[in-house]
Formats: structure tokens, sequence, C-alpha cells
């Protein structure tokens, strides 16, 4: 049990003694070692594991061209790199067309994202959604401007990467990597947190993207921040690389740990942070979360 307080919020349980790690000894070609990668599994994919660029050994992110996307075959235990057809790999024109379940002709891949590090993914039912990174050794960002660009992947009939459309002046997150994204399941929304921007500023400002509970790739959607206005509105220090859930009973997004800027330095964290009301911008409020038990250590 936990609070905030004053608010008690539902018991979270844990059976510990059936739980062990399992190192998977994959058949055949696996990803080679990376960080800073982005990983989620999808509703309409059982049983596959999917991860998304990543910083190589190197000094830069892998694969300095598109992003390199690999599938894991849990049930196989086998890697696969994902083809995206009508690429310069398959297709040197670009794009590559279909016929729909309506026989509609439908062109995907005349644009894909360069790979990138940082950045987040979350699994938004059958698609994933990929947003923020860097490109080049935090020196190149993609995006326009100082907009954060972001991508919706959707992995059957075919590999696809469609770049996310906004509503004409919808605001936009800045660039950034290091943030923390989660998804609402029962809405369909997702949820923004924080990051570093250009010029290593560390960010502690929230956003929503308002989608839905069936994500349409060719649709505009719009962000809306979720950053309490109030000059004395509790919120979390500025940080980076910190983890984040969303709990569908509550609707609440919940924040732990990373590396957060204290006014004077940086400094690892092992505070727990919720956010409530996330949809209404004069409802909104940040809360610190005191366990009444034992926590992990900073990190």
């Amino acid at each position: 049990a936990y609070n905030d307080g004053g608010r008690r919020f539902p018991d979270i349980h844990l059976v510990l003694e059936a739980l062990q790690w399992e190192q998977i000894r994959p058949v055949g070609d696996s990803p080679s070692a990376r960080y800073l990668h982005a990983a989620v599994t999808l509703d309409s994919q059982q049983g596959m594991f999917y991860i998304f660029g990543g910083h190589g050994f190197s000094g830069v992110p892998l694969n300095s061209g598109m992003m390199e996307v690999w599938m894991l075959d849990s049930p196989a235990k086998g890697w696969e790199l994902v083809v995206f057809e009508g690429t310069p790999m398959t297709n040197s024109a670009g794009g590559f067309i279909f016929a729909d379940e309506n026989c509609a002709a439908v062109t995907i891949n005349t644009q894909l994202p360069a790979n990138r590090a940082g950045h987040s993914a979350i699994s938004m039912g059958s698609e994933a959604l990929l947003c923020g990174g860097y490109t080049t050794n935090q020196m190149s960002w993609p995006g326009n401007g100082n907009d954060m660009e972001c991508w919706w992947f959707t992995p059957a009939p075919y590999p696809r990467f469609d770049f996310l459309k906004l509503k004409s002046g919808s605001p936009v997150p800045t660039v950034r990597w290091g943030h923390a994204m989660a998804e609402d399941p029962k809405l369909g929304h997702a949820l923004l947190f924080g990051g570093i921007s250009k010029g290593s500023t560390v960010l502690n400002d929230c956003w929503v993207l308002q989608v839905s509970n069936s994500v349409d790739p060719s649709a505009q959607y719009e962000w809306l921040s979720c950053t309490p206005t109030a000059a004395t509105a509790l919120k979390p220090m500025p940080r980076y690389g910190m983890g984040a859930v969303f709990q569908e009973s509550s609707q609440s997004f919940f924040l732990y740990g990373g590396f957060a800027w204290t006014g004077t330095r940086f400094a690892s964290m092992s505070d727990m942070w919720v956010l409530e009301d996330f949809a209404d911008i004069l409802k909104v409020k940040w809360s610190q979360v005191n366990a009444v038990s034992e926590k992990p250590t900073a990190r």
C-alpha cells in the first residue's frame, strides 16, 4: 500500500516466489550490443518482442541510415531483422504499394525514420509509437527545427512506419532524449515526461497525446500540456532516464527515479511521483508517493 500524504491508491501485490530470470539464448543472428534503444510488445503480435535503434559502442547510434528494427519470436527463441518493403534496401524508387481489404491501393514506407538513440517507444494496441531521440552523438536531432518527431510503427500486413500527423495549431514538445512515456490503455492516451533537450537543458514538462482506443496512422492528432500551471504547484525535479508506467484502475501516471538536476548538480533519484487528472489542465497535479515499506535504491 502507498499514499501521497492523504489519498490512498489501490494496493499492488506481487507474488515473488514464482519469479525468476532466465537467459534467452537465441538461435541464429542477433542484434549487436547496444543501449539507449526502445522496446515494445504489441497486442496484435502475441509472443513477439520488438526493439528499435539504439546506441552502439562506436560513439554514434547504430546504422546512420534508416531505423533498425529487430523482432524476437519468443516461442521460437529467434531474432529477425525487420525488412521494410519499398525502402532503398528493397526498392530504389522508394515506397511500396499493396491492396488493402477493400482492394484499394495503399502506398507505404515513402518516409522512414532515421536511426536514433535515447528515444522512447510505447505500445498503442496494434501499433507502437516512437518519439524523440538523437541521431548523431547528441549533436543531431530528428524533427522539424525544435519540434520533437514521432512515428507510428505497424507490423502487419507489411511492416511500415508512418509519420505522426498533428492537427493544425497543435503545440509540439521540444526535441529531447531520455524522456519517459506510458500509455493509458482505457482512453488510448500517450503520456510523456521530461528528458534532455537541445543545449542539454533537463526538462520536467508533461505532455499528453490524445489518440483513441483505435489508432489510425493517417489521422491527425494533438498534443496537450499536462504540466500544472500554478506557480506553487508541486512537480518532479527536471530529470532523464526515469521509469514510467500508467495505472489504469486509478487513471494515474507514475514516475520513478532517473537522473535529476537538483539545482546544483546531477544525482540519481529514488523518489516516486504520480500525476492525476492529466486530461484536465485546471485539475492536473503531481504528488510525491511516500512508500510505507522498503523501496529500490536510487537509479
